[in-house]
């Protein structure tokens, strides 16, 4: 979770749910997901690091950042663990595995996704759509997503963006947020909720980590 200059705090589970919900969508196959090069809107090297400034109403709130932390074997399946981070401390996790398919989503909060959620499916295409239903813990959560292409302007800079629009319940709340993804990028902006209490995640900086050595 994060603190606003209110002093209010933003649900962590707000936060956890937004990024469970977040498909990316492109023109282009990719040859090497994950790596940051052509074609790849989620670059997955460890050290990647995305810093978000927060939005609420016409107002700065706050930062957060999300970080590609680590590979973990949890069941026997190595996993990349991309943590949400605010002031260096750790407010969620998440795990990930990319394979040929796409990129599922396998963990959050440390609570398995039965069965995982497929969020980046490849080959990868603009006007894309696609229906998902799993269980985090006990909650449940289902969805549609809806995908275009458009031109972003964050304080990162402007890109052509991949649009991804989610509609999805958890636990029989209705919930939307839309996620814009930049090539070689990832994530550069992201709304959750609509109106006076829609949240705004935009990028500020963006730091692609390195391949691992042998």
């Amino acid at each position: 979770m994060f603190t606003s200059a209110r002093g209010s705090v933003i649900s962590r589970g707000l936060i956890t749910w937004a990024v469970v919900a977040v498909i990316v969508a492109s023109e282009t196959v990719w040859s090497q997901p994950g790596t940051g090069g052509k074609g790849d809107y989620y670059p997955l090297l460890i050290g990647t690091r995305w810093d978000f400034r927060i939005v609420v109403g016409d107002q700065v709130r706050g930062s957060i950042s999300e970080v590609v932390a680590d590979v973990e074997t949890i069941n026997n399946v190595p996993l990349i663990r991309i943590e949400a981070q605010v002031k260096g401390a750790v407010v969620a996790t998440e795990h990930v595995r990319v394979s040929p398919q796409g990129l599922y989503r396998h963990r959050a909060q440390g609570s398995e996704a039965k069965p995982p959620i497929l969020f980046l499916r490849y080959p990868a295409k603009a006007g894309d759509s696609w229906e998902f239903a799993s269980q985090i813990g006990t909650e449940k959560i289902s969805g549609k997503v809806k995908t275009r292409f458009e031109e972003v302007e964050v304080p990162a800079g402007k890109f052509k963006a991949l649009a991804t629009v989610i509609d999805f319940e958890v636990a029989g709340k209705p919930l939307e947020t839309t996620i814009w993804f930049a090539e070689g990028v990832g994530k550069i902006k992201q709304t959750i909720g609509s109106g006076d209490s829609q949240v705004i995640l935009e990028l500020e900086r963006f730091v692609l980590g390195r391949p691992r050595k042998p």
